[in-house]
């Protein structure tokens, strides 16, 4: 029954030491991956506002940077769900709810980024153009210098230099005391009659400016405002409680396993101790019986002596007795040849003397006969003589 018990209790603590080395060693970390992924979303975010930047300022032309780093944004995402479904945990689904929610309004900003930024560049251009031809147009220097009576040319044509210099100034620092001065330069030069060709149509583009670049100030505003990077960092955080969590479960399970293996090897050399004591046992059982067999040969082969001594005598002693037998047999044999012929002399004898009686007998008996038979001729041929020749046929 010990015995039974202890092959039970090894075999219960391997299986748990197999579970927790599963669970501690093998078993994956069920949010594998989500420290890559957080990573990859800070790099598409951090794409997605370079991109922002690169096209704001004219160094990019397309907008597919921003696509990308926006579709890159829901894929990961999408990727966070899939991740927590396999061990929701409270803390990461709310931080993760705040973040989506932020890059939603982010993605939401962008979109309207894509809206105006194309509009407020192509006004940049279309002025800047339109302007520069107007400035560096030696004919105007030429209608200025004949005209110099005329003031107002003159300072249409500064006002010119002075807004483009401005509107320069204004798209490249977020100023709003310069846009203002640009509208009121703007409003001022469309209040004065000019002969400049294509002013009209830069005042236009510089209203569009004017416009469209407080919006796009005011989504890069609100783009920056946007607590992503506070949104990330709680996530971060969160994982990073969520994988300490998994670490301090995993170090308490390596404390069983541990422990457990100590027991195992205590069982294991408890048993290799019974092991030792058995095999020495054995050992010296075998000593022993291997001691017992060798006396047993020695004794064998002495038996096997005696036997062989004992056999050589027995065959002289056989050999002896079979001539002796021989000798007694025929001994026998003349003995019973001797009863024989006694036997059959004292049969003979017998037979002779029984022959020998009769022989007698009918000897003496025929020469009473013979005696007789004379007397008896004589007397027949007396009665012959008396009777009559038929009675003597008769005889």
């Amino acid at each position: 029954m010990k015995k039974i018990i202890a092959h039970l209790s090894v075999i219960l603590i391997i299986l748990l030491i197999g579970s927790i080395y599963y669970i501690t060693e093998i078993q994956p970390f069920e949010y594998e991956g989500f420290e890559n992924k957080i990573n990859e979303f800070k790099k598409f975010n951090a794409e997605l506002d370079k991109s922002i930047v690169q096209t704001q300022y004219g160094t990019m032309r397309n907008y597919d940077s921003i696509v990308n780093a926006v579709n890159g944004l829901g894929y990961v995402l999408n990727e966070f769900d899939k991740i927590q479904k396999l061990k929701p945990n409270n803390e990461i689904i709310k931080n993760l709810e705040r973040l989506k929610q932020v890059t939603l309004q982010k993605e939401s900003l962008t979109e309207k980024y894509k809206q105006y930024n194309p509009v407020l560049i192509n006004a940049i251009y279309n002025f800047s153009t339109n302007l520069s031809q107007i400035i560096e147009d030696q004919s105007y220097d030429n209608l200025v210098e004949s005209c110099l009576t005329l003031d107002y040319q003159f300072q249409a044509r500064e006002k010119a230099r002075n807004l483009f210099t401005g509107m320069l100034i204004y798209t490249n620092i977020d100023d709003e005391l310069q846009r203002l001065k640009l509208i009121k330069l703007v409003n001022e030069i469309k209040k004065e009659p000019t002969d400049l060709p294509k002013l009209d149509l830069a005042l236009i583009y510089a209203d569009v400016i004017l416009k469209t670049k407080p919006k796009i100030n005011e989504i890069n505003s609100a783009i920056l405002s946007l607590p992503i990077t506070q949104e990330i960092n709680s996530l971060q955080s969160a994982f990073d409680n969520e994988y300490e969590n998994y670490l301090n479960n995993a170090n308490h399970y390596r404390i069983i396993l541990y422990i457990l293996v100590f027991i195992l090897l205590v069982l294991l050399r408890w048993a290799f101790r019974r092991l030792e004591r058995t095999i020495e046992k054995l050992n010296n059982e075998v000593t022993v019986r291997i001691k017992a067999e060798n006396e047993l040969e020695i004794i064998n082969k002495e038996l096997e002596l005696r036997v062989q001594s004992r056999t050589k005598e027995l065959q002289v002693k056989n050999k002896d007795l079979n001539v002796a037998l021989s000798n007694l047999k025929d001994a026998q044999n003349q003995l019973v040849m001797k009863e024989k012929m006694a036997s059959i002399g004292m049969l003979t004898t017998g037979i002779a003397h029984e022959i020998k009686n009769p022989l007698n007998f009918v000897n003496n008996f025929s020469d009473l006969s013979v005696e007789l038979l004379k007397d008896l001729t004589l007397e027949i041929e007396t009665f012959k003589k008396d009777q009559n020749e038929e009675n003597y046929d008769f005889w």
